[in-house]
């Protein structure tokens, strides 16, 4: 999508697929329209897929950030929702978009605010040890 000059939203290919669960979850698929046109035209994320739980009721996306970049889950949220961590625990059972037969480790929360604010986070599900530390030239080493 990156580059095409868009006059509206509605004539992009993926639109009608977007809005085709919006009787589900008017909110949620106004929220994942948001979400693919930010990660696409934005981000420029490749490969970008439009995903439905019908048991949940939820439109998210799948992409890569970046052409080495493993399949992420991308869940579209509004800033006003409310949620538990059993609700974010049971996101987890998305199937990975890598690995069908898995369920996913990691979500991306894309989070839109009324005035079109978003913000991304990264979730994991369960403990995530932290990067390696690495020590550059010239710096002084934690003790």
């Amino acid at each position: 999508m990156a580059g095409k000059d868009l006059t509206s939203f509605a004539q992009h290919p993926q639109y009608p697929e977007l809005l085709r669960f919006r009787e589900s979850n008017p909110v949620q698929a106004r929220l994942a329209v948001a979400a693919y046109f930010d990660l696409c035209a934005v981000k420029n994320w490749l490969d970008v897929q439009i995903h439905h739980s019908e048991q949940r009721k939820l439109t998210y996306m799948s992409g890569r950030e970046h052409p080495q970049a493993k399949r992420e889950i991308v869940m579209p949220m509004s800033m006003h929702q409310t949620t538990s961590f059993e609700g974010l625990q049971n996101l987890f059972e998305l199937p990975d978009p890598e690995d069908s037969s898995k369920c996913c480790t990691q979500i991306t929360l894309a989070m839109f605010d009324s005035d079109s604010t978003n913000a991304y986070y990264r979730i994991f599900s369960g403990v995530v040890p932290p990067a390696e530390h690495v020590v550059v030239a010239g710096t002084d080493e934690l003790e």
